[in-house]
């Protein structure tokens, strides 16, 4: 399909970003039951600190959770 039709791709995922994540996030997302990762900024459990891909990546590079 890109091949006929150049940039389908992106214009399929801008499509989704802009008309289908926010739709969803209305219906299914409560501001209230989501934290925020204290490195990232990423939506985490409320009651993490730091999201679960920062932890696996300081754990990777040998640093301490705290």
């Amino acid at each position: 399909m890109e091949e006929a039709m150049p940039g389908f791709m992106m214009r399929l995922v801008q499509e989704f970003a802009d008309k289908v994540q926010p739709a969803l996030a209305d219906r299914y997302l409560r501001e209230g039951e989501v934290g925020r990762c204290r490195i990232c900024g990423r939506p985490t459990s409320r009651d993490r600190e730091i999201c679960s891909f920062c932890a696996v990546r300081m754990r990777a590079a040998g640093t301490a959770t705290g």
